[in-house]
């Protein structure tokens, strides 16, 4: 008897620490090695979710006495906490209000999902939240004319061309110039616009390149990988660009990858993360609504929703927003300006 519970204690120490010793593997491989492997970026959007295991698996090596699998557990209890600890904290924790001497500013990014919904539910959507930015993805043409009168009245300074591109930016400021960018080979996936804002301008930028292309293998229906189409090369390129410029810059939209991904790294080398800065969880934006076999999803699996910024903005409150007229949650986030 004695012998099959040693022989138990061992199994368990010995699958609890391979499950603990590849997490450990995984997740530093997609936090400080610079080559993004296609197998593996699929997997890395749901990473959350990868430390998951560990509420049944920490408690089953501490049961079998492992010292080496409780020691890997350590180790990914600690990079659990490196990648989401802070967002744990209470965001009035983190960061304080705007003060006397700033002056601050609201914005809002949504994926309306693409021809789903009537213009009259995405109008309504859309001005629930007043806001002094409103950017766009996945506007189609037939509610671009609809959008452009409903919005109006809150935001008379606006730029899209649904046919040239499915981003557009609404504001409360005028907007002095814009133009639309070719972004990771998707014509118009970014949207440059300087916004005359009261503490000064900003450059704002709109994206939405492709989702990641899927990686199969001999044909199988589910891919295996995913490949984000040279996101990371040209994101770089743009931020460098428009950060030589000398004004704030705001970046917001749907980037279509997940904040392991490398295209997310190279933007936060660059900028701030309103959401980690100022927003408490884990901030998962796609899908919701949706259901598998009948039964619903009850929340997001993966953060694809940014609001991106550069100095000497800051952000105050940052917070997920889901409703009932698209697969994406929208992101709303305030920030501030030295006046």
């Amino acid at each position: 008897m004695k012998q099959a519970g040693r022989w138990l204690s061992s199994a368990v120490g010995l699958l609890t620490g391979l499950y603990a010793a590849g997490l450990v593997l995984f997740v530093g491989w997609q936090l400080w090695l610079p080559r993004e492997v296609s197998l593996l970026a699929l997997a890395a959007a749901f990473m959350p979710f990868l430390f998951a295991p560990l509420l049944a698996s920490l408690p089953l090596a501490w049961i079998a006495r492992a010292r080496g699998s409780l020691a890997l557990h350590g180790v990914a209890l600690g990079l659990f906490l490196t990648l989401y600890g802070g967002r744990l904290i209470a965001p009035t924790l983190r960061t304080s209000a705007p003060q006397a001497h700033e002056q601050p500013a609201t914005v809002l990014t949504y994926n309306l999902r693409y021809e789903f919904h009537a213009p009259e539910e995405l109008a309504d959507a859309l001005l629930a939240h007043p806001v002094d930015l409103l950017a766009v993805q996945e506007l189609a043409p037939s509610a671009e004319a609809y959008l452009a009168r409903a919005l109006g009245e809150r935001y008379p300074h606006q730029s899209s061309d649904a046919w040239r591109s499915d981003v557009a930016l609404y504001t409360r400021h005028p907007i002095r110039d814009h133009e639309w960018r070719t972004l990771a080979h998707k014509p118009g996936g970014a949207l440059l616009a300087t916004v005359a804002m009261p503490g000064g301008d900003w450059r704002v930028i709109v994206v939405h390149p492709y989702s990641p292309r899927p990686v199969r293998l001999l044909g199988m229906p589910l891919p295996l990988g995913v490949s984000y189409r040279d996101l990371d090369h040209d994101l770089a390129e743009l931020l460098d660009e428009q950060l030589a410029l000398g004004l704030p810059v705001l970046l917001l939209g749907d980037l279509n990858a997940s904040e392991q991904s490398l295209a997310y790294r190279v933007a936060r080398m660059r900028l701030s993360d309103a959401y980690t800065r100022a927003g408490w969880g884990l901030g998962l934006t796609f899908p919701q609504g949706w259901s598998v076999r009948g039964r619903p999803i009850p929340f997001a699996l993966v953060r694809i929703d940014y609001v991106m910024y550069s100095q000497p903005l800051r952000a105050t409150r940052a917070r997920v927003l889901c409703g009932d007229v698209s697969d994406h949650c929208a992101l709303l986030a305030e920030l501030t300006m030295t006046r």
